[in-house]
């Protein structure tokens, strides 16, 4: 047997402790670069080439010449890793910016040299998000699987525990005594690396987007925008967690459960949560391995579980991820599937469920919970037609019983029914009830077991893709939207008209050049997280229209959708074939008053009926007076056909 060839792996690590004054000095950062180098250079599988920054070597020149010059070698089959540990802090934005930033800060990292004064000004060595998103892309254009950590703070309070031996990544002017106590000033525009290429006047009319892309990679970060991140007994918390836990897990864990498992760990004594970002359009990307060692399938429909003091044994998604506490029983695994549980729901919060074991498993234990039913919801299902007569229909109906789970259901007749399938003599398909000549999904030619199995995949698709669509809260204590959405019709001059939704629906005639924009507003006095999501006729779940899977909104704050860049609007390809009279899409906008994770929510389209394939959108534990809350609003968008024929 050939013997498997090993990932390449482009690696820069950097570790700063020691600033040039009057930045503070840090104790932990250097060491965690280094126990981060060790580690890689262990880890099976991989080819390293590595460059380790620490301290002085750490200036501004070296990141960005290393990372253009090393990581920028790595093709389309490689990884291109760049880790970072050192202090985080803010800077006032360009106003170009604004747009993007809606908070008018930047979140960058410091690099060695710091701040300093001259000529009577604050001069910063800075790696500003923008910056590192140029550098990002620069990488991303030859197609490596790109990797970013950072261990240190980006915004929050700045403030110190009161053990002795904690410390906070973060430096703000009030450290170095240079200013304000939330920002330092906005740089010159030539002290940005991109400048020689970028001017402001480029911004003119044109968004981040255009000018600056986002290249396509994972984030992993040690805290939320608003939280520090910490230090403890000379290493960074985030930093020796994460090696812990991929050590455990011998490298082969998901980003997705990486991030979650890490969460867990670090909040019980820590007000810190790791964040992860995927800035791809390709949903699957966050449930890929460590360094793309191996793609790990479609996604995990489980929760983890783990123990946890006080709680006990806990699992990281609740009813805002589709866990019902009417739910029969969670199997509960290893992460190898080499031993496994039952347990019961004890209770389920907005964002965990408490699990109670007859059999208690080994309180070390990292592993999966399943549930019945998760991200599901019950589908009534019609089977008709008449080709191969009562056998065939007695064949689909045994195979929909035996693989459709606790979520579909066979409706006696087609006016009780979510969805029809038909028998006919071409093979199988699905449609609307009575609605037979529009198929949602591609025709199964064969009518055989095997054919009614690949039918009942759709459906099973399609009742998560129900779930995520009626997904509500009906015990909210919110009495109207905390979190307004407006939407603007842009036509192809550019122009912008505010549109009037007529109840929950938007109604619009498709025309060339069309497109949209999305405005969320936080109503409120409160800080919220929205997250919001688009549907699409083809069944698809799309997570990533705003910057982060659930962002941060200020009371007050403005946020559009999508960088603020319009989005164009158009037809599936089977509104014109089968003549609807309009292409439906849906926006989902979910808001609450806790970090509220819903990437398990994000789900790839079905296959169109057509061949050819285009998107509408081109594009702690909870106690009985706890204040957490979350409430949702589907928006549905109407695009009219113009070439529909009534009739």
């Amino acid at each position: 047997m050939p013997q498997k060839s090993l990932k390449k792996v482009k690696a820069l690590v950097v570790g700063i402790d020691r600033y040039a004054s009057p930045v503070p000095a840090l104790s932990g950062c250097a060491a965690d670069a280094k126990a981060m180098a060790l580690f890689l250079k262990d880890f099976p599988g991989i080819e390293l080439d590595l460059i380790l920054l620490t301290d002085n070597d750490a200036n501004k020149r070296n990141i960005v010449r290393y990372f253009v010059q090393h990581l920028g070698k790595a093709g389309p089959d490689d990884v291109a890793f760049f880790y970072f540990a050192g202090h985080g802090t803010r800077e006032t934005a360009s106003r170009v910016f604004l747009e993007s930033d809606p908070g008018g800060q930047l979140q960058s990292i410091l690099c060695v040299e710091g701040v300093w004064r001259e000529n009577g000004q604050i001069r910063t060595a800075f790696l500003a998000n923008k910056e590192l998103r140029y550098l990002i892309n620069s990488v991303a254009r030859k197609g490596p699987h790109i990797l970013t950590i950072f261990d240190c703070c980006h915004s929050g309070q700045n403030t110190r525990s009161a053990d002795a031996g904690v410390h906070i990544r973060q430096c703000l002017p009030s450290n170095a005594r240079l200013g304000s106590d939330k920002a330092f000033p906005e740089r010159p525009w030539e002290d940005f690396i991109f400048s020689g290429e970028i001017t402001q006047a480029d911004f003119a009319g044109r968004n981040i987007g255009e000018l600056l892309p986002e290249g396509r990679h994972v984030q992993l970060a040690a805290a939320r925008q608003d939280e520090s991140a910490f230090e403890k007994d000379g290493r960074g918390v985030f930093t020796r967690n994460l090696i812990d836990l991929l050590e455990r897990c011998r490298g082969k864990v998901t980003y997705y459960d990486l991030q979650s498992r890490i969460r867990n760990f670090i909040k019980n004594d820590f007000r810190q949560t790791p964040q992860m970002y995927v800035s791809s359009e390709e949903p699957n990307e966050v449930f890929r391995c460590f360094l793309d060692l191996e793609a790990a399938g479609s996604g995990p429909v489980y929760g983890n579980v783990q123990y946890k003091q006080p709680e006990g044994w806990t699992m990281d998604i609740g009813s805002a991820n589709g866990v019902s506490g009417m739910a029969a029983a969670v199997q509960v695994a290893t992460m190898d599937d080499s031993r496994s549980w039952t347990a019961t729901l004890a209770k389920v919060n907005p964002g965990e469920s408490i699990l109670a074991f007859q059999e208690e498993p080994p309180r070390d234990l990292l592993g999966k919970g399943f549930v019945e039913g998760f991200l599901s919801a019950p589908v009534k299902v019609f089977v008709r037609g008449a080709a191969g007569g009562q056998k065939n229909l007695d064949l689909v109906k045994k195979v929909i019983r035996e693989k459709g789970g606790k979520n579909l259901f066979l409706a006696d007749h087609e006016y009780e029914a979510d969805y029809t399938v038909n028998i006919a003599e071409s093979g199988l398909t699905v449609t609307r009830p009575e609605d037979w000549a529009r198929p949602l999904v591609p025709l199964v030619k064969e009518i055989s077991a095997a054919g009614a199995s690949t039918l009942c995949s759709f459906l099973n698709h399609i009742s998560r893709w129900e779930y995520v669509r009626n997904l509500h809260n009906a015990k909210t204590r919110y009495k109207y939207h905390p979190v307004r959405i407006d939407f603007f019709r842009v036509d192809a001059a550019g122009k912008e008209e505010l549109l009037e939704p007529e109840g929950e629906v938007i109604r619009m005639k498709s025309e060339p050049g069309l497109k949209i924009k999305i405005r969320l507003t936080n109503q409120t006095d409160e800080k919220l997280f929205v997250s919001l999501l688009y549907l699409s006729v083809n069944f698809q779940v799309f997570t990533k229209l705003i910057p982060q899977i659930s962002t941060l909104l200020q009371p007050g704050e403005v946020l559009y959708a999508w960088e603020n860049r319009p989005i164009p609007q158009k037809l599936e390809p089977q509104i014109d074939a089968f003549n609807w009279a309009y292409s439906p899409s849906w926006v989902k906008l979910i808001v609450s008053n806790f970090h509220l994770d819903v990437s398990n929510l994000e789900m790839m389209p079905l296959p169109s009926p057509l061949e050819t394939v285009k998107r509408g959108f081109d594009l702690e534990e909870e106690k009985p007076e706890d204040a957490s809350d979350w409430t949702t609003r589907t928006i549905e968008i109407e695009l009219g056909n113009p070439n529909y024929r009534e009739g």
